[in-house]
């Protein structure tokens, strides 16, 4: 049975392609052209010091001049589910759609941006819609080609409200995700298991009573990753500067072999 469409307002994709953002009648929100950030789509993540349990979760980064009616709607139904609760108003980083322009990265200036998560895993669907099964070998390794920071896609996302001893939030589960279209990789492609380290954040452990915690909290880290990314940095200049080290030594070495045979060469004469 098709879900009933409560709103549908049309959005720009790259190359302006066309697309839609629609809030169904369950309160679910579909979204095309969204750019994926952080995706970990094939397994769930969690870090080490986390005491929730793993999840499966993507940003989508939302252009706020191609997706103006799609952020008008989010933030309408965001509105409606604090009505609904009795809650005034909560700070941004409470918020599942946050503004881009406050965050560390620069990827994210000009968008909006969507924090999505799931301890089930959401199903995955191709450009042409097929089903992406992450247990068989071919899917996953296409899951890995496809979902990648940088690439285009949309999102099923589950609003919901929390309200527990972490405190209120309105949050996205990630109801499904879909591959649309390749782009320039953010960095180096898939992000690393460190690079995620430096984004999601614990905020402790899951209630069983509670679904998850769908979204992240930006407050008091940004030294921290900024100076993690200056560690990786030195680390990758120091190589460098090792490898220029060894490319002069054996260019040295090379001269004065060759001058060595030159010698030899004026003894025999």
């Amino acid at each position: 049975m098709a879900r009933e469409i409560a709103k549908e307002v049309k959005i720009k994709g790259p190359e302006g392609k066309k697309g839609v953002c629609i809030l169904y009648t369950d309160g679910t929100i579909f979204v095309e052209w969204v750019r994926f950030s952080y995706p970990h789509l094939l397994s769930p993540y969690k870090r080490e010091d986390d005491e929730g349990k793993p999840a499966f979760s993507v940003i989508g980064m939302l252009g706020k001049d191609t997706h103006a009616k799609a952020i008008e709607l989010i933030d309408n139904e965001i509105a409606r589910i604090l009505r609904d609760n009795k809650v005034k108003k909560l700070k941004q980083d409470r918020l599942f759609m946050r503004d881009g322009d406050d965050a560390e990265q620069e990827e994210y200036e000009g968008f909006m941006t969507l924090s999505a998560r799931e301890q089930r895993r959401p199903p995955l669907r191709n450009v042409d819609g097929s089903k992406l099964d992450p247990d068989n070998k071919k899917h996953a390794a296409k899951i890995e080609e496809l979902f990648v920071g940088g690439h285009w896609g949309a999102l099923l996302l589950r609003p919901w409200y929390m309200n527990n001893k972490f405190g209120k939030r309105v949050n996205a589960g990630l109801s499904s995700a879909q591959f649309l279209m390749k782009d320039e990789t953010f960095g180096q492609g898939r992000l690393s298991e460190e690079d995620l380290d430096d984004t999601f954040r614990s905020h402790g452990a899951v209630d069983d009573d509670d679904d998850d915690d769908g979204g992240y909290d930006d407050e008091d880290d940004d030294d921290d990753f900024r100076r993690r990314s200056k560690k990786r940095k030195a680390s990758r200049d120091d190589d460098d500067d090792d490898d220029e080290d060894d490319r002069r030594s054996r260019k040295s070495k090379k001269r004065k072999s060759r001058d060595d045979d030159d010698d030899d060469d004026d003894d025999d004469i």
